[in-house]
């Protein structure tokens, strides 16, 4: 499948002559059992390679589902990068062609297939995975795809050990951003996911508490008085719960979602939508280069998170 839809781009690839943009995820592994005995795993690239061998698939979408697939695959030292991408049948529609031994004109029904492909980079910094955005890819069904090829592939193993979770690494100036642009701000919530091998200090209190609950995640959610009122914008984006939650939401341990009132209409935050994203520069239709754009981005995305650290 998947040589098949790259060869449908070689002749200029959808990424050529055009700024295109990375999204951003973390790829969490969380133990099946809560022995952390059996908790066992191998090294990030190689537990990522053993997972995602075999040729496995992934379905999104309802009525004309979406078949995924990765493929391409190279390691480096401290990375990997590979091809991800989709192809579906659609409904069978006309097509007229020409006999011109019979001067006639026939009419046949077929199903047209439609793909797409981009390179990928998974970093062992961070544990950042990284997707060039095709037109039709969105965040959450990248994100779906990745979660259930390499959750299912987790399944084939000898002894399964881990929950794979491809979440969304935050932009915290897109949700500032979105904070400052209200009129009214109804509803925040704040949602925290273990486990959190490598806590922040900012929200490492937030990792001892879910520890020592033996707890899955931790939320909380902040609403207005009323139906008419409005939380305090400031003393939310300051408080320092708030901002240990935010932390970790922006770093994938869980996420933030927000409601609220512009210009009298309604306006919503969601992490899993506003995902961080890095620039790359046009490019041409070599799909080495176009890999290793995607790295170099996944490489100044983690410089940025060591910096702020």
């Amino acid at each position: 499948m998947m040589e098949e839809a790259r060869a449908r781009h070689d002749a200029e690839a959808w990424f050529s002559g055009r700024d295109t943009d990375v999204l951003i995820y973390r790829l969490n592994r969380r133990p099946l059992t809560s022995d952390p005995q059996l908790f066992r795993r191998p090294p990030l690239l190689e537990h990522v390679e053993q997972v995602l061998a075999g040729g496995h698939t992934a379905l999104t979408g309802r009525q004309f589902q979406r078949k995924w697939a990765t493929g391409d695959r190279e390691r480096g030292d401290d990375f990997m990068t590979g091809l991800l991408g989709w192809d579906r049948q659609g409904p069978e529609e006309p097509e007229h062609t020409y006999d011109e031994t019979n001067d006639h004109w026939q009419t046949e029904r077929r199903r047209r297939k439609t793909s797409a492909v981009a390179p990928f980079a998974v970093l062992v910094d961070g544990h950042y995975l990284g997707v060039m955005r095709h037109s039709s890819f969105t965040p959450q069904n990248v994100a779906s795809a990745m979660e259930s090829l390499l959750n299912f592939g987790e399944s084939t193993r000898r002894i399964p050990t881990t929950e794979w979770a491809v979440e969304p690494v935050g932009d915290e100036s897109q949700f500032l951003d979105w904070l400052g642009s209200l009129d009214r701000l109804t509803e925040v919530r704040f949602v925290f996911r273990q486990p959190n091998p490598d806590a922040e200090e900012l929200f490492a209190r937030l990792d001892q508490r879910i520890t020592s609950m033996g707890a899955d995640q931790i939320e909380q959610r902040i609403t207005a008085k009323g139906e008419e009122a409005s939380l305090d914008v400031e003393a939310v984006a300051n408080d320092d719960t708030n901002r240990a939650f935010l932390a970790a939401a922006m770093a994938a341990f869980g996420y933030v979602l927000g409601r609220g009132y512009r210009h009298g209409k309604r306006a919503t935050f969601n992490q899993k939508e506003a995902i961080a994203r890095e620039r790359v520069d046009p490019l041409s239709s070599d799909w080495q280069q176009a890999r290793d754009a995607v790295l170099g981005a996944l490489r100044r995305a983690a410089g940025r998170r060591q910096d702020r650290g």
